[in-house]
């Protein structure tokens, strides 16, 4: 009997029918979000607000929130890659002691509190969604790791291999044994490259518990699996 399962994985792709083979139409929890960076939304005491903001009500520091992380990709990257990046939402974080029920003149004056930036972009590789967050600290340095691949150091990054070549060696390993569940596109700094992340999870389960559910990541530009991970998820027979 196949297994019901639920998990959380770090980030959420959409997939569109890209390649022809078994299990090339597999997705990851699609989300369909509004893409608008027009749109604000302020953070406290760690929660987001579900009140939508207009960007324009903070252009002043918006604008430069958004100029910080896009010539960081740029500078990365190259203009053309990150011409596929589209701003998703600005995020703004206040620190603790604001309270979520501030005026919305108050959450505007951004002056005075000491605020965390963070844009959120989505790029688009053929049918499929890689969703990353560049932070911008208040002062307007960039408080964010590595986030996609460097042009400097991998002048290919963006040439990708077919997702049915990545699942063929996926399969082909050893510890391959149940089905795939999922595909979607991941940085693996290691190797500073784009990764197809396959994840695989047991085909049926005999009773309640925990089982292995493994990530197995193919460099996108190669073919060759660089990693495997695997952690434990609860399945329902």
């Amino acid at each position: 009997m196949k297994a019901f399962f639920t998990f959380t994985l770090s980030f959420l792709f959409s997939i569109a029918s890209m390649a022809q083979c078994a299990d090339s139409d597999k997705m990851l929890f699609p989300v369909k979000e509004q893409i608008s960076e027009s749109m604000v939304f302020f953070a406290v005491n760690n929660e987001y607000s579900s009140v939508k903001h207009y960007a324009s009500s903070i252009s002043e520091y918006a604008n430069k929130a958004m100029a910080v992380a896009k010539d960081h990709i740029v500078q990365r990257s190259g203009a053309a890659f990150a011409k596929k990046c589209r701003v998703k939402y600005l995020y703004v974080r206040y620190p603790d002691g604001m309270s979520e029920d501030s005026a919305p003149s108050d959450l505007y004056n951004i002056s005075d509190h000491k605020v965390m930036y963070i844009v959120a972009y989505v790029m688009k590789q053929g049918g499929f969604d890689y969703d990353f967050e560049v932070v911008v600290g208040n002062d307007l340095n960039l408080l964010s790791g590595d986030l996609f691949p460097s042009i400097k150091n991998n002048p290919s990054f963006d040439k990708f291999i077919d997702v049915c070549k990545a699942l063929k060696t996926v399969k082909a390993d050893k510890r391959y044994k149940g089905v795939v569940s999922g595909i979607g596109i991941a940085y693996h700094a290691d190797s500073d490259s784009f990764c197809w992340q396959v994840q695989e999870h047991p085909a049926s389960v005999k009773e309640e518990g925990e089982y292995p559910v493994r990530d197995y990541y193919v460099n996108a530009n190669t073919g060759k699996l660089v990693n495997v991970v695997e952690s434990e998820s609860y399945f329902f027979p």
